[in-house]
């Protein structure tokens, strides 16, 4: 049986960053004072300074924690996402020991345009060739990217758009940054999926999903924690847990520090009763997406 890592990411604590209540340091030593085996890094824009990632690299390793990074915006449609990649994979190389990159697909056509449903196949074409770049050369630097659904539908319809199940069966070096709840998060003409549909989609593509977002959606957003809710869900993730994934607490971010880390340990509480003792801190071999 695999052990699971649990992480946390460091967008949970946007707000009170920009504040100064807290540091990417401080982040960092709470996470692993408080069991957890990995960081998630968000640096939205790719723009941190190298000697501050090598330097959150070495306290991360002094700590016993790993740290992956993300960045955010990409739009593999669009020609001026090279130089963000380029950017962003520079800066993740920066941090010693990081295995996962994240990133984005094309979120942006999505939220631009409300009534899309989806991709098109020459959509689907484009963004094959640039992950197939994309991938190649993040793994020249001995880093798997992860791509996360973020506003597409998970499955088209099979004839006039085209899903993120349809991505990852046309594109087949592309690995998921699996989030369930921005799939339970979609606005209309979209539709939302049911924990069922999710869990064999994840079924499907297990191999190709090392990387794990957990959150909850409801009433139109995110809520401040994690809520499992449904039998399907706590069986999906359990199976997530169970196989190993490295599953990030990705709660949306809070107003001060205090609701932060209480959030953050109430959502591994409740990861916790779902996966029993399969529930670990150190980090994992063979969850690159390839095994």
């Amino acid at each position: 049986m695999k052990e699971v890592v649990l992480g946390l990411t460091t967008r949970t604590f946007s707000k009170v960053v920009k504040r100064g209540a807290v540091t990417y340091e401080g982040i960092i030593q709470w996470a692993a004072a408080n069991g957890f085996g990995w960081v998630e890094l968000r640096d939205s824009r790719a723009d941190m300074d190298d000697d501050d990632l090598r330097r959150l690299g070495s306290i991360a390793s002094e700590s016993g924690l790993a740290l992956q990074y993300a960045w955010d915006g990409t739009n593999l449609l669009a020609d001026s996402s090279d130089g963000l990649f380029a950017r962003g994979l520079s800066k993740a190389s920066q941090l010693h020991g990081a295995r996962f990159c994240r990133v984005t697909i094309a979120g942006k056509v999505f939220r631009e345009n409300r009534a899309r449903l989806g991709y098109t196949l020459e959509e689907v074409r484009r963004i094959s060739s640039t992950v197939g770049q994309q991938v190649g050369a993040a793994e020249g630097r001995g880093i798997t990217l992860v791509f996360e659904n973020s506003h597409e539908p998970l499955r088209g319809d099979g004839r006039r758009f085209l899903g993120i199940r349809e991505l990852l069966q046309q594109i087949e070096v592309m690995n998921l940054a699996f989030d369930p709840a921005n799939f339970l998060n979609l606005k209309p003409p979209l539709m939302t999926p049911g924990w069922d549909a999710l869990g064999s989609f994840y079924e499907e593509f297990s191999r190709r999903i090392p990387y794990v977002h957990l959150k909850s959606a409801g009433g139109g957003g995110f809520l401040p924690t994690l809520e499992i809710r449904d039998e399907n869900e706590a069986r999906c993730i359990g199976r997530m847990c169970r196989e190993g994934k490295l599953i990030c607490i990705e709660l949306p971010e809070m107003d001060d520090l205090e609701t932060a880390t209480r959030n953050i340990l109430a959502a591994r509480e409740a990861i916790t009763l779902v996966a029993g003792p399969h529930i670990g801190t150190s980090r994992q071999e063979g969850t690159d997406g390839k095994n």
